[in-house]
């Protein structure tokens, strides 16, 4: 994020526009404390080491997560049960 800031202050296209550089950088603030940050906590509350995290991914942990699952044994079984949620015929086999 530091070396965003250091090329915009360089950039004579971004200083003739401060508002709207500013409107972007305060967007990419958000964006990290509220999802980056989030997802870095979430990742190490849960125990997944992975990275990078694909949406599909991000969104099992997230689930996970909100369901109370804290180890990686825990992850595997929680998954299972999501993946026969959303695929109700694979209950029955």
């Amino acid at each position: 994020m530091e070396e965003l800031i250091l090329h915009l202050v360089e950039n004579s296209g971004a200083r003739r526009r401060p508002s709207k550089v500013q409107e972007h950088l305060d967007e990419l603030k958000r964006f990290w404390r509220h999802e980056v940050l989030t997802l870095a906590r979430i990742r190490k509350a849960t125990g997944c080491k992975e990275w990078p995290v694909s949406q599909y991914q991000r969104d099992l942990i997230f689930l996970s997560y909100k369901a109370g699952v804290t180890s990686i044994e825990d992850r595997v079984e929680s998954t299972i049960v999501l993946l026969r949620c959303r695929h109700p015929k694979s209950r029955a086999r």
